[in-house]
């Protein structure tokens, strides 16, 4: 079921919606079910890359039966996923087609799944509380409040509950926001589909999360440098030039060899997060 919180969005959140749901307009049961039979098909291409099996590693933590709230899910993998794993699921997303998808999809393949439609900066309307875990799965740099989103996600949790921050871009302390920006106004950012995109250095994050009134915050590497492979594949589907493909494989599989040096190679898997050079997620505790 959709349930409509009212909420405001930027410019910048109202096109990137406007594109989403430009392309849900006939969103249906039937018409998931012919590209995606079953809830394997549906999730298979998420699961096949690194930030997918990152985010079955993070969640794994999460006790069973749990309550979890998903923000930002877009075609809803992360939400179906849990779901089907025994977790009392609400998400919140603030495109209307995304919704209508995933409550679609949550009935196609007999799933529970409470959706509001709005945004992660109006979660103090949300009737929840006591949540054991709110996840950002490549969501919270599109918020355009980030800071107070995040401060609404401790709200909701109860004591003890924890925030993970997943797959989100850290901008390298060598790259400016300018840099940042002119990418996006070029269409040449990797991933970009035009939509609502911001980014942050590492310690932008931890300060946000340390400023929300988070306990402990928590650090992990991505699991790009664990295998590097999914990401250079998607790449290729992504029609980067063969040069540029070159050095990133040869900065992941450096990294990668760094991480199993174990512990001779902490220091500059320390350092390097603290530059920004490396891809991190975070888990922080009420």
């Amino acid at each position: 079921m959709i349930y409509h919180i009212p909420h405001q969005m930027t410019p910048g959140l109202r096109k990137e919606c406007a594109i989403h749901d430009e392309g849900l307009i006939n969103v249906s049961v039937d018409s998931i079910r012919s590209k995606h039979p079953t809830l394997a098909d549906y999730l298979a291409r998420f699961f096949q890359r690194a930030e997918g099996v990152q985010f079955q590693k993070a969640v794994a933590q999460i006790p069973a039966g749990a309550r979890v709230l998903d923000i930002g899910v877009g075609s809803g993998e992360t939400s179906l996923y849990l779901a089907s794993q025994g977790y009392r699921v609400a998400v919140v997303e603030p495109s209307d087609g995304f919704c209508r998808l995933l409550e679609q999809a949550a009935l196609l393949y007999g799933l529970t799944i409470d959706v509001y439609c709005t945004t992660a900066e109006h979660l103090d309307g949300l009737p929840l509380r006591d949540l054991d875990a709110c996840i950002f799965n490549a969501s919270l740099h599109h918020c355009d409040a980030p800071a107070l989103a995040l401060r609404h996600c401790r709200t909701l949790l109860k004591p003890g509950g924890q925030l993970l921050l997943l797959n989100e871009p850290l901008l390298h302390f060598f790259r400016s926001k300018t840099w940042f920006q002119k990418k996006i106004e070029r269409g040449d950012l990797v991933g970009d589909y035009g939509g609502n995109e911001h980014t942050y250095y590492y310690q932008e994050y931890r300060a946000m999360l340390r400023d929300a009134g988070f306990a402990k915050i928590a650090d992990r590497l991505s699991e790009r440098y664990a295998q590097p492979g999914s990401y250079l594949a998607y790449l290729r589907q992504e029609n980067i030039s063969a040069p540029q493909r070159w050095l990133r494989a040869l900065y992941y599989r450096t990294i990668q060899a760094i991480c199993r040096a174990g512990w001779l190679g902490r220091p500059l898997l320390a350092l390097g997060k603290r530059l920004s050079l490396l891809q991190t997620n975070f888990i922080a505790t009420r």
